[in-house]
């Protein structure tokens, strides 16, 4: 067997080292100290050894601000649960899904119907990105082949992946899993009334915070916990299979508890959103860029300028789901539009609330690690000192003020999601203050349990009664030293760990000492002893202090639990600051250049822009982006053909329609001189060439499966970007197939849509559908050259009509093809240029 040694001090460091190869690393401590083993019964028996923690990417929370696997802009460490339903098939499948962060404490449930293609587990887990994956043993092999193309399949263990997986060893029916997690949520429902009663009993005192034990108050805990029990046990039966595996997979790392708070839990799909699918998200870069994976280059990227961790993770939610209801959409630009607007009533208490962001430490973390029981001290009073200044940067008005007619902090507010953060923040303070009044800050911040609370326990008093006796005991034998020594003066003095020590020249310590003292070091010029009593003594001392030590991380871990009783409440302050981050930033974007607030309207399926751009390319390239205007809907056609030549901007106009749609919807400002949208339920794209060999599928295939998807969820208020549809096949095969898809979607779907493409007799629908197709190319500029070859300068602007041609040549010249192939190449194409003029002149 290969060992090694590190540092202890380092631990954490090649802990994150081994978590992120995909590791599961255990954490073994000696469970015994020297000193009370010494006094107990087995102290000739070896030290017991017991496996203190057990990590993984996604349950590593050791650290407040640091996450081995969260970088800038990317989701936490994700775990997530997959069980499929027995009946299923490769063609389709329900399943059902839970995935939990451990370091916020959010939960994400759905179960849904998938196709072969598994194209909704793909969008769920290009959404939540898991860092690892709890799956049955014998999930189909389609499912299996999505989650090999995701992440990368490996055993358990092996280094070189991010991305774990695990098996469930014994997968419970729907009857068990509701039996288990029913008696899961019972034994917790136990266990916080048994601290109900157990605050009465502790010498800790928060005045009416504090729970009394008496029936009034059992009652009271039962009848919050019940909500919590009926809510799980209403789940989908797939998604209790999979909360009673991940119930199970979590214990072992003492996270189980993550599940009691019932407001942590979220549906992954919602009325008041849309889900954006993988293809999608990839497409448009989103989340992260399709160059390299990362977040640099993606829309979220160019959104963030969030103060705060928790800011950046809402800022994540946000982009991934935009709204699709009109006031939730107003309500956000509202709030942007005050935030830029620096007008006199609400300029000081906006500028109050940005500040607040500055140096708050991850809160939606720190309490994550309070209810785990895993902060420090210095950490807790971090958090909780931030949580002081939050509360108290604004002043509390209670409900008789209110009802006179008392001026808030929120009153001179308009945005009504501002006036709320506001008005919230001060709710906490009393219990905040209550928490701080309980321990002394110095000693906290220096990690000293033993010290830092004001009132003691029984266990912590006696501990220190203790100690203070045999200290005691031990200025009373420095006395008789002193008199065995005849040295008055001398003191007990502390070299390193050892203390206690009486020191003597070697020269005079043969006359002086007793033989029977214990000798514990010594330099050239002085020997150290201690007499047999002093040792004694020590060895009582060190005792003391180990149950001194032990009482105090009971007091400490009972305090935590005790903050933990406020959970819910300072959640939902850390929601409130995240949301008014997030809006602080989306105003930082608003005030860039030419940017507008989008004008939201009812009509279906409607899109104006007025000198749009692209806001990733504009913000990573060193060239300005050319704006361009479109309209869709609203009187006008609602689908677009637009052809152009290569490199001609094609992909890049429809990307930008499609990203500043999604940016209005998300409550931003856009790119653009003005900007009226309705808004889509959702935003759909087939975009780019690229095959799935590992999942046995060529590009064609690749690209009529996503296509397929489409047609099947498109509706008309959607917006669809196809992109050269029908390039992987044959050119009659690939326009017949366009032109067919492109007829369904004017005549059935009817969904805005901007249709790209090299085909042009395409355009020929825009006769039979004059009301509801337009036409459209990029232009440019074209040079003929003396060597029959055009000189193209591309103008990235959009005309109405067809384009002349695509100057596929043109392109291969940029891309430096050898010249003799371009010579023949340029034969060819005039070569069949004539033959298609002759075929139309027969035809007519």
């Amino acid at each position: 067997m290969m060992t090694a040694s590190i540092p202890t001090h380092r631990l954490n460091v090649h802990l994150k080292r081994l978590i992120s190869s995909g590791y599961k690393v255990g954490v073994v401590r000696q469970a015994e100290t020297a000193a009370l083993k010494k006094a107990s019964d087995n102290r000739s028996a070896p030290f017991e050894r017991k496996l203190a923690a057990l990590y993984t990417s996604a349950t590593y929370i050791e650290e407040l601000n640091v996450d081995p696997m969260e970088g800038a802009g990317s989701r936490a460490p994700t775990l997530m649960c997959l069980v499929e339903d027995e009946k299923g098939r490769d063609s389709k499948v329900r399943i059902g899904m839970v995935a939990v962060v451990p370091s916020t404490g959010e939960v994400i449930y759905d179960e849904f119907d998938d196709t072969l293609m598994r194209s909704e587990l793909e969008t769920r887990m290009l959404h939540l990105q898991p860092s690892e994956l709890v799956l049955q043993k014998d999930m189909s092999k389609q499912t299996e082949s999505m989650v090999k193309f995701l992440v990368g399949q490996h055993d358990a263990g092996v280094p070189g992946f991010t991305c774990r997986v695990d098996r469930i060893k014994k997968r419970l029916n729907p009857a068990a899993a509701h039996s288990f997690v029913s008696e899961f949520l019972a034994k917790n429902q136990m266990a916080a009334k048994e601290k109900g009663k157990g605050k009465g009993k502790e010498k800790v005192d928060l005045g009416e915070m504090v729970l009394d034990d008496d029936d009034e108050e059992d009652e009271e805990v039962e009848v919050k916990a019940a909500p919590a029990s009926t809510t799980l046990l209403d789940l989908p039966s797939l998604v209790l299979i999979s909360l009673s595996s991940l119930i199970t997979h979590l214990t072992s790392f003492q996270l189980d508890t993550l599940f009691q708070h019932t407001s942590t839990f979220t549906h992954f799909t919602s009325r008041s959103s849309m889900n954006l699918n993988g293809n999608t998200l990839t497409n448009l870069e989103i989340l992260v860029n399709s160059t390299d994976g990362k977040s640099q280059g993606s829309l979220l990227s160019v959104l963030d300028h969030c103060k705060t961790a928790f800011g950046r993770r809402r800022l994540r939610q946000w982009v991934s789901r935009p709204l699709v209801d009109v006031q939730a959409v107003t309500d956000r630009l509202d709030a942007v539009t005050e935030i830029i607007s620096n007008a006199n009533s609400s300029a000081l208490t906006l500028c109050k609330l940005r500040e607040l962001f500055r140096g708050l430490p991850d809160l939606e973390r720190g309490l994550v690690r309070i209810h785990f029981g895993k902060a420090t001290p210095p950490e807790l009073l971090r958090v909780l000192q931030a949580f002081e200044r939050v509360a108290k940067e604004f002043e509390p008005v209670d409900e008789e003020d209110r009802e006179r007619g008392a001026r808030t902090a929120g009153s001179g507010l308009k945005s009504r999601i501002l006036r709320e953060v506001v008005e919230s923040l001060p709710g906490i303070r009393e219990v905040v203050e209550g928490y701080l009044g309980m321990i002394d800050w110095g000693k906290a911040r220096e990690g000293k349990k033993e010290e830092m609370f004001k009132e003691l326990t029984e266990e912590v008093q006696d501990c220190r009664d203790c100690l203070d006796a045999v200290d005691y005991e031990l200025k009373e034998l420095l006395a008789d030293a002193r008199k065995v020594l005849k040295k008055p003066s001398i003191n007990y003095i502390k070299i390193g760990e050892e203390e206690y020590l009486l020191e003597v020249r070697i020269a005079e310590s043969k006359k002086i000492v007793p033989a029977n003292w214990v000798r514990i070091n010594s330099t050239k010029a002085v020997y150290r002893f201690r007499p047999p009593e002093v040792q004694k003594k020590i060895e009582e001392l060190a005792q003391c202090r180990e149950r001194l030590a032990a009482a105090a991380n009971v007091a400490y871990s009972e305090f935590l639990k005790l903050v933990t009783t406020s959970y819910e409440s300072f959640r939902l302050i850390i929601s409130h600051l995240a949301t008014a981050d997030v809006l602080f930033s989306f105003g930082i974007t608003a005030i860039s250049p030419g940017y507008c607030r989008p004008t939201i309207v009812s009509d279906p399926g409607r899109i104006e822009i007025v000198d749009g751009r692209h806001p990733i390319i504009e913000v990573v390239s060193s060239q300005p982006f050319v704006p361009n205007s479109v309209q869709l809907g609203a009187g006008g056609s609602k689908q677009m053909i637009l052809t152009g030549l290569n490199m001609g901007g094609k992909s890049s106009f429809s990307r930008s329609v499609a990203l500043i749609a999604l940016m209005a919807q998300i409550g931003c400002y856009v790119p653009a001189e003005a900007c009226t949208t309705s808004l889509f339920d959702s935003i759909l794209t087939r975009m780019g060439a690229s095959d799935e060999i590992a999942r046995g599928r060529s590009t064609f295939m690749v690209e009529m499966s996503e296509c397929s998807e489409i047609l099947k969820m498109a509706t008309s208020r959607s917006l669809v970007i196809l992109d050269e549809l029908g390039r992987g096949t044959s050119t009659s095969d690939g326009q017949a197939i366009a032109s067919a898809v492109l007829q369904h979607i004017v005549t059935n779907l009817k969904s805005t849509t901007i249709f790209v493409t090299h085909y042009p007799s395409l355009a020929d629908l825009v006769k039979r559908f004059p009301d509801s197709l337009s036409v459209h190319h990029m232009s440019c500029l074209e040079s003929p050259r003396a060597d029959g070859f055009v000189d193209v300068t591309f103008l990235y602007t959009i005309k109405d009509g067809l384009a002349s041609r695509s100057h596929g040549l043109n392109v291969a010249r940029l891309a430096d093809l050898p010249e003799s192939v371009l010579a023949k190449a340029l034969i060819k194409s005039k070569e069949l240029e004539e033959k298609m003029e002759a075929r139309i002149l027969a035809k007519r």
